[in-house]
This record gives structure tokens, sequence and C-alpha cells, in this order.
């Protein structure tokens, strides 16, 4: 009579690999943990990394996506005017969209900005620039005290002074109103800024009205480098750039040069593909050494099992039975990792979230083929142990015992 060949069912496997996990509770516990560091870091990057894209959508610097900035473009030796007037930069405001527009440069001049107030070291290295009253609302200028030149107030000797630079010509703001010169002549002090969105520099200048500049050293020529600045909303700026030089100069519009600020878009995925590259490859050396260790770990059991793998193999179980039992208990390893590093991760997105104030983004997904990834990482680890398993000989396994 033949005999029967041996078989081994999914509900046999299953059992059995349940009961040599519970038999070692703490080797399979350390040996789950590298693969739910893994899948857990890689959850919670990509939680994470979903999560702070959204606030990025939303916050994304505002500022530098929402600045415009045109250039004289005339050419060295050029005999064209000076393209920007008044009446442009009134149009370029009037643009849909834009929230400011201001004329800034620095006058060619050795007239040199001093103190007045007794005692004061003087104004040595203050800048001295030229703006038009419409820059303050360009570069969301924010006052100290006093007040700013506006349409009033642009054509007399007046002076704004940054924070910085009225520190270092001693001006306090304290009692009387504070004048400087500049040349030999008095510009009393308007205001102080204490601070601005745009443009920091303007912090440690001494900014004039772009009209007495122009009365006192000439309209700007090619090397003042003169600029307007032009504040938009944020989703403007792209439409505004292609606008704006028309409407600075209508009758030769090539003469302005316009600098598009960059896609808020495009540079947020950029940011946040090379954030995923770096994550995903710290993720999947988290993975690469749960592997290790599930590999290791299970090569050493079926070491010390050797005498049971004889002993199945002499009582009929085939090499494909052994090796099934090995790559499953290293699969149910891995699922169990997976499982909780699942867990992990997505705790981790929460807590974070709620901590900074974020609204968690969670690919419900994510939480399906983690612990498929973690079951796909014990199968890999126990694929070399299964094999070593498969030759074990039973009599020599049996006489080593």
């Amino acid at each position: 009579m033949t005999p029967r060949p041996t078989t081994l069912g999914l509900r046999d496997l299953a059992a059995e690999t349940v009961a040599t996990i519970i038999a070692r509770p703490g080797r399979a516990t350390l040996t789950a943990l590298g693969t739910a560091l893994g899948v857990g870091t890689l959850v919670a990057i990509l939680g994470l990394t979903s999560t702070a894209t959204g606030q990025v959508s939303a916050r994304f610097d505002a500022r530098a996506a929402a600045t415009v900035t045109a250039y004289d473009g005339r050419s060295p030796g050029s005999n064209l005017p000076f393209p920007i007037s008044d009446a442009g930069l009134t149009r370029a405001a009037s643009l849909n969209g834009v929230t400011g527009a201001g004329l800034l440069y620095t006058p060619v001049t050795e007239d040199r900005v001093r103190s007045s107030v007794p005692g004061a070291q003087g104004g040595a290295g203050v800048p001295l620039l030229a703006a038009s009253p419409g820059l303050w609302g360009a570069v969301d200028a924010r006052l100290r005290e006093g007040r700013v030149f506006d349409a009033f107030t642009e054509n007399l000797p007046v002076v704004v002074l940054g924070a910085g630079a009225a520190a270092r010509l001693g001006i306090t703001g304290a009692g009387a109103p504070t004048s400087v010169t500049i040349g030999g002549r008095p510009f009393l002090v308007a205001g102080v800024l204490a601070d601005v969105s745009r443009r920091t520099e303007l912090l440690l200048a001494a900014i004039v009205p772009s009209s007495t500049a122009t009365d006192l050293w000439g309209p700007p020529t090619v090397k003042e480098e003169a600029e307007v600045i032009v504040s938009t909303r944020p989703d403007a700026a792209i439409q505004v750039a292609g606008e704006v030089a028309t409407a600075l100069s209508p009758t030769n519009p090539g003469v302005v040069r316009v600098a598009t600020p960059p896609d808020p878009r495009v540079l947020r995925d950029g940011i946040a593909a090379d954030l995923r590259v770096l994550f995903y490859a710290l993720a999947a050396i988290c993975l690469l050494i749960g592997s290790v260790g599930i590999a290791n770990t299970t090569l050493v059991a079926v070491i010390e099992r050797s005498v049971e793998f004889g002993l199945r193999r002499s009582l009929g179980a085939t090499g494909r039975h052994i090796a099934a039992h090995v790559v499953a208990e290293s699969a149910g390893l891995g699922g169990l990792g997976g499982t909780v590093g699942a867990a992990l991760g997505l705790i981790a997105v929460i807590v974070t979230s709620l901590l900074r104030g974020w609204g968690p983004i969670i690919d419900p997904l994510m939480l399906l083929w983690a612990p498929l990834l973690g079951l796909a990482t014990g199968v890999a680890a126990g694929l070399y142990p299964a094999r070593r398993a498969t030759r074990i000989e039973p009599t020599e396994a049996l006489r080593g015992q």
C-alpha cells in the first residue's frame, strides 16, 4: 500500500506559527520591534509630510510670493528719460491685485547723513535712499514714532529713519523734533521705522522723498538701479508681473525689466518632494535594519530547532513544509511589527498635529498597506533561514541530539 503524502494546511500552518511566536514572547517582541520602527517611521513621515504640505499651502512665504519688482531697464549710455513717473506708479498701484507700489533707489551723491544731536557719534555709514510715498505700503512699514512722508510732504526736506539708523545717529525721539543734515542741508526727521515686512535694509538707512532727491541730485540714472517694489495678493503676483511694465511705461514698456516672483506651488512641491525623498531613505534604512533583525533571529531559531525540524522530516514533513513554517513565522513577526508600526505612526501624526495646532491629513489606504509592507519585509527576511532549514538532514539532526 502506497503511503499517502503528508500535507500542511493553512490552518495548521497558522496555528503552528502563532504557537511558536507565543512560546517566545520576548524574542518575538524584540524581533518585530525593528519592523515596527521602520513602518511607524514611514507612516509618520507620510502623514506629517501631507499635513505639513497642507499647512505650507496656506502659509507658504506669502510675502516673497506676493512681491513683484520692476527695474529701470535702460542700457548704459541710453538717452532715454527715466521711464518711471509718478503717473506710472499711480497706474501700477491701481492694478487689480496690487496692495502697494513704490519707487526705491540710491541717489548718486557725495553728500552724507550727519546727526545734529549734541554728543552723537555721527552718521558715518548710514546709507541714503530715495523713495516715493507709495513705498511704505509696498513694504508694509510699521512706525516706532512720528509719521512717514506722503503726497503732501514729499517735496519738503524731510527724512524717515530706520530704527538702526536712528540709533546710530543718536536719535531717541525724546524732546523736540530732531533734524539731520545731508550735505550740509537740514532735514526734519518725520518718523522712525520700527519694522518692515520687505526690504529690511530700510531699517539701517535714511530715506528721503524721491521728489526732493530729484531736485537736489537730479533724476535717477542707470547707475542708481532704481526699482519699483509692488506688493500684491498672493494669488495675483503672476498676473501683476505681466502688466506692471505697461502700467509704468505705456509708451515703451521694454525699458522696464520685471522680476517675476517664484510660483509658491512649485517651490512648495519641490521642497515637499526633497523632504519625502530624504524621509523615505530614512524609513528604508529602518526597514532594512528591521528585516536584518528578523532574518538574524529567524536564522538563530532555525539552528536552535534543528532537532525539531529533523524530527519533522523523519515523520514525513517535506522541505517545503519546513520552509513554509519558517517563512510564515518571520512573516507573522513582520506583519505584527507592521501593524504596531502603523498604529505608532498614526499616533505620532495626530499628537504632533495637535501640539502644532494643525489639522492632521492621513491617507486611509496608508493604514492598509503599512501592515502589508511589514508582512512583505518579514517574508523577505525569512527566505534565507527557510532555505537553511530545508537543508537539515533528519539523521544528522537526530544524531546531534
